[in-house]
């Protein structure tokens, strides 16, 4: 029993890796080259670019990567703190 726990945990902690891996890459994306793209728009473009992103962005992909991971760290945190 106490090795499936252990195996649970480790595959736990490798997904709360990639995901956060995975996460911020996004974020290093979007701040490095996505927003310097953006601000050599015209201020109207920029705007309107921008709203899409966000518009696009709320899909099932990006917030199941974003929410499972945090949830999925918690548990290893509350796990660890245990």
């Amino acid at each position: 029993m106490m090795e499936l726990l252990a195996s649970l945990l480790e595959r736990a902690m490798a997904m709360a890796l990639l995901g956060s891996a995975l996460v911020a890459g996004i974020f290093f994306a979007f701040s490095n080259f996505i927003m310097q793209a953006l601000a050599r728009l015209e201020p109207r473009a920029g705007i309107a670019a921008m709203q899409s992103i966000n518009v696009t962005v709320l899909n099932r992909g990006f917030l199941g990567l974003f929410v499972g991971t945090a949830l999925v760290a918690m548990l290893v945190a509350l796990d660890a703190a245990l």
